[in-house]
């Protein structure tokens, strides 16, 4: 009997086990929000749902080619245009300064998109916001099939395999670009930072990764995340990351065939060019670090930058919308309204109380009784005697007036 018991009680113990685990692990599901399979999922069908009015056919989803859960890349061709396209799918993040559910400036937004036209820059054919309560914000480029981007090219790879299979295998480690293209292709990314330098569109995302070779020419690319308010790859790498010092990390990776850490970065390797750490120290290190004029003007980088014309550029209009977001982005102008508080309604003036009426004593003197009056006096007349409104009519035998006359003047 007492094997019985125990038994029973051991099985309630395993039971309620078991229903505590189900329970946290369901409550981690809903905590950790929908999984990577059910976010592809929305992915593709937004790509489909876009594409049924657009000039372009779905090829196949590129699943694993970025590292982001909140990005997703697929293959695309043009009904009117050769080669082959890359459509992106991605939210805005929580850095975002912009009121992206506005239409109106959902279509500034796509404008000045479209509008950046350079040699150094990655053409954005369109560029749409999708329909719904999330921000999510479509863009078609050109896909570099061929090269992909200069990370590909350090680690001889394609560009439309997986992250981590292009980047994280041991057996396939990155190597060193030659000097000629650390040089071509570090002019070209310099020119392209000059170009949005002018513009006033700030750029805290450069990366191999976002640095596309297109036609053996480098294009930046992903310049739309500064508007989504996303996290830069580098934003963390220190307390006072620039722009410059993102070029600074550029470099290292071309040079030394892998992404620096901040131990590389003030220890270089010996296989690293000689030049290359000198620029990397001086941006980093130096009480007065150069400017971008400053490096474009470096003997390292006095290179002819192949597909740059003397006014490629310059044919950007700039319209006083464009200008106004990019302030917002910066800092410099803001557009979210913020909501003013209701003011609490003044207080009421405190009214007096009423005197109370002073009830006279036995002991005081009583004032005199005044009767009141039934009418009103008639005013005084002009001549100061009382005005009478019927003159009184002569008595009844009484002379008239005009025998009287008579009677005087006999």
């Amino acid at each position: 009997m007492a094997i019985l018991i125990v038994l029973r009680t051991k099985r309630k113990q395993r039971q309620e086990y078991v229903r505590i685990a189900i329970e946290q692990s369901l409550s981690r599901k809903v905590d950790m929000g929908p999984s990577l399979a059910e976010k592809r999922e929305d992915a593709l069908m937004n790509a489909r749902f876009y594409l049924r009015d657009a000039p372009f056919e779905l090829v196949s989803p590129l699943w694993g080619i970025g590292n982001s859960d909140k990005k997703f890349h697929f293959l695309v061709k043009s009904y009117t245009e050769p080669g082959q396209f890359i459509l992106t799918l991605q939210t805005k993040g929580e850095n975002v300064k912009l009121p992206l559910k506005s239409l109106s400036l959902r279509q500034t937004i796509k404008d000045l998109l479209k509008e950046l036209k350079h040699p150094y820059i990655l053409p954005t054919l369109e560029a749409d916001f999708l329909q719904g309560q999330k921000v999510v914000m479509l863009t078609i480029r050109p896909f570099a099939e061929r090269r992909g981007s200069v990370r590909d090219l350090i680690y001889q790879t394609k560009p439309t395999k997986g992250y981590g299979a292009k980047y994280n295998d041991q057996r396939q480690p990155g190597r060193p670009l030659a000097k000629k293209f650390v040089r071509n292709f570090g002019r070209q990314i310099l020119e392209a930072l000059d170009f949005l330098q002018v513009l006033g569109f700030p750029y805290p995302d450069l990366h191999c990764g976002n640095v596309i070779i297109l036609d053996g020419i480098c294009r930046l690319t992903d310049y739309e995340k500064i508007i989504l308010g996303q996290t830069a790859h580098y934003a963390t790498f220190t307390k006072d990351q620039t722009i410059l010092r993102d070029f600074a990390n550029v470099l290292f990776e071309m040079s030394c065939g892998f992404e620096p850490t901040k131990k590389d970065i003030k220890h270089p390797p010996e296989t690293c060019n000689e030049q290359v750490a000198e620029i990397i120290h001086s941006i980093y290190f130096d009480d007065t670090p150069p400017t971008l004029d400053d490096l474009i003007a470096h003997p390292f980088f006095n290179v002819v930058p192949k597909g740059l014309t003397e006014n490629a550029g310059e044919d950007i209009d700039m319209k006083p919308e464009y200008v106004e977001v990019l302030q917002v982005i910066t800092g410099q102008k803001s557009l979210i309204k913020k909501k003013r508080k209701k003011r609490p309604p003044p207080p009421e003036p405190k009214r007096k109380p009423d005197p109370k009426p002073v009830t006279p004593s036995s002991s005081a003197v009583s004032s005199p009784k005044v009767e009141p009056i039934s009418s009103a006096p008639p005013p005084p007349s002009s001549l100061g005697m009382p005005k009478m409104n019927n003159p009184p009519k002569p008595p009844s035998g009484a002379p008239d007036r005009t025998s009287l006359l008579a009677d005087i003047r006999n």
